[in-house]
């Protein structure tokens, strides 16, 4: 049986922060929306995160365009 966890919760399972978790969401992380509150399955996400050596989600690719400015400049 799954847990279901609210942002706060899960910023505490994972130990990171809600900017994380809002980045998270964007790349990928299964949550569900019921009514305003946003829920997530602890098992669903750890499962997400799992097979990233790092611990963190894949980079999502840059789109084609402009290249970057080197640091500095």
């Amino acid at each position: 049986m799954s847990t279901w966890l609210k942002d706060k919760e899960i910023t505490a399972h994972f130990r990171v922060s809600v900017k994380t978790i809002t980045r998270w969401a964007k790349r990928g992380m299964p949550r569900i929306r019921e009514g305003s509150v946003v829920l997530c399955a602890a098992e669903d996400c750890e499962a997400w995160l799992r097979p990233r050596p790092t611990g963190r989600p894949v980079r999502a690719q840059r789109r084609a365009g402009r290249p970057r400015r080197p640091a500095g400049i």
